[in-house]
């Protein structure tokens, strides 16, 4: 509505097309297992609308083969990675925040990464989310260990705890969250059977 007040009609269109396919993936007919590619558009979709509310304030690029497409994921594993950088992520003096999305394959799994090229955490702020993801959050908390547990715990329930997101930090270069899951496509199921 912004937009359209000002006659930035164009704008206002794509942030339209971008929101329905935001909704349209999210709500996914209640399936909780899409393909890489719905992943991708979802993430597409949520940066720019992101990135249009906050004025541009960061930039940002999606990686993936199209080979890799057809593989299976959970869905939203990448918008909550991507929320915790827009929002904890400080930009080196005189820069944006640039934050950068990539699927790739490791032998028998895919990995799932946001990065952000920023002044990255200090050791006792890694340590402390790392040590989050490892124990109950409170259901009240409402920060980035909480987004981060949810994620992790939703991939442990489906794939097994040999599954999951670990973090990495280096101070003037930023922070990378990984998620590991299982290579699958089409009617593949996943041995111990955790219910795909």
């Amino acid at each position: 509505m912004w937009l359209l007040r000002m006659d930035k009609n164009r704008d206002a269109e794509k942030m339209l097309n971008e929101l329905s396919t935001l909704f349209k993936i999210s709500l996914g007919k209640g399936n909780e297992v899409i393909t890489i590619e719905e992943e991708l558009r979802h993430i597409s979709s949520y940066l720019f609308i992101t990135n249009m509310i906050y004025s541009k304030k960061f930039e940002y690029a999606i990686e993936c083969d199209p080979v890799l497409y057809s593989y299976r994921t959970l869905k939203l594993l990448l918008q909550p990675l991507a929320e915790n950088a827009i929002a904890h992520a400080i930009p080196m003096p005189g820069q944006k925040v640039f934050i950068q999305v990539r699927i790739y394959e490791e032998e028998d799994s895919l990995v799932l990464s946001v990065q952000d090229l920023s002044r990255g955490m200090d050791q006792e702020t890694l340590e402390n989310l790392q040590q989050q993801l490892g124990t109950a959050a409170h259901p009240d908390r409402r920060d980035s260990g909480y987004g981060l547990y949810n994620v992790n715990e939703r991939i442990h329930i489906l794939f097994g705890s040999s599954y999951g997101l670990a973090i990495t930090s280096e101070p003037d270069f930023g922070t990378e969250v990984i998620v590991r899951i299982p290579k699958l496509k089409g009617d593949d199921i996943f041995v111990p059977g955790n219910a795909l």
